[in-house]
């Protein structure tokens, strides 16, 4: 699972590199990005009118990331293991990638597995 942690930081400093391209929000003073504010961001740029469930899938696979966070630090005690199986785990992730591979399915390799 350490994949699908990496996966969701990838994505949130992309989407927060996309909240930040907008007027007055580049600085260092620049307030910290909110998930709200770095998902809306993303799905403004790779699925503004829905269509590929970006928002759910994403904020599903970060749920899980921070599920995982939780019980590495000891934060959590009731963690249901079925929440990081393949089908409640890597799917929602695998499907969040979808809208970003295909707008740049140009120079996504031939070879990934990813791209569906």
């Amino acid at each position: 699972m350490g994949s699908l942690a990496a996966f969701v930081v990838r994505f949130r400093c992309f989407s927060t590199s996309t909240w930040r391209d907008r007027p007055k929000r580049d600085s260092p003073a620049a307030p910290r990005v909110a998930p709200d504010d770095w998902i809306a961001a993303l799905c403004s740029e790779f699925d503004p009118i829905g269509v590929h469930d970006l928002k759910a899938n994403v904020r599903h696979t970060k749920e899980v990331r921070d599920k995982i966070h939780q019980d590495r630090i000891g934060a959590r005690a009731d963690i249901d293991w079925h929440d990081f199986g393949y089908d409640k785990a890597f799917i929602p992730a695998r499907d969040a990638l979808q809208p970003l591979l295909r707008q740049f399915e140009d120079q996504v390799p031939k070879t990934t597995n990813l791209l569906i």
